[in-house]
């Protein structure tokens, strides 16, 4: 891979996941407080935020293109979210304080790289149930959009 080729896909990375964070922000803004649902919609959009800069330095060292991350991402979309949870929830749920939770998902983080390096990804090829779990889920279909 050239070298401006690599720049220009860490460019566009950083533009769609500034998108991304930005819908997070809003969906706070605007989501009801009414049974918890800015908190689960909160949590679930960390979550695979989370678990894509986990796997994005498997997917550095393997040069998948950004295209295939965010498609592995949308395709395997519970498995993403399960691996994200254990990390937003130490933020929120072990401590009130930001700061506190804030350095904790820290702390956590580097151990959380190594998982994903280690991970054995489920194929969403091979799965011909046709249920939920693999459905393309467009996660990232609105920052794509937007960071283009």
């Amino acid at each position: 891979r050239s070298w401006d080729v690599a720049v220009a896909q860490e460019l566009y990375k950083l533009i769609l996941l500034g998108v991304y964070f930005i819908q997070v922000f809003l969906v706070n803004l605007i989501a009801p407080e009414k049974y918890m649902i800015k908190g689960i919609l909160n949590h679930i959009l960390l979550s695979w935020a989370y678990a894509f800069y986990c796997f994005d330095y498997r997917w550095s060292c393997e040069s998948l293109e950004l295209p295939r991350r965010v498609e592995a991402i949308e395709t395997r979309w519970t498995y993403f979210l399960g691996f994200g949870t254990p990390s937003v929830l130490s933020a929120y749920a072990i401590s009130s304080d930001a700061l506190v939770g804030a350095a904790l998902c820290s702390a956590l983080y580097p151990l959380f790289v190594v998982a994903a390096a280690a991970a054995d990804v489920p194929s969403h090829g091979n799965d011909t149930t046709n249920n939920t779990a693999t459905r393309r889920l467009p996660i990232f279909t609105f920052a794509d959009a937007h960071a283009a």
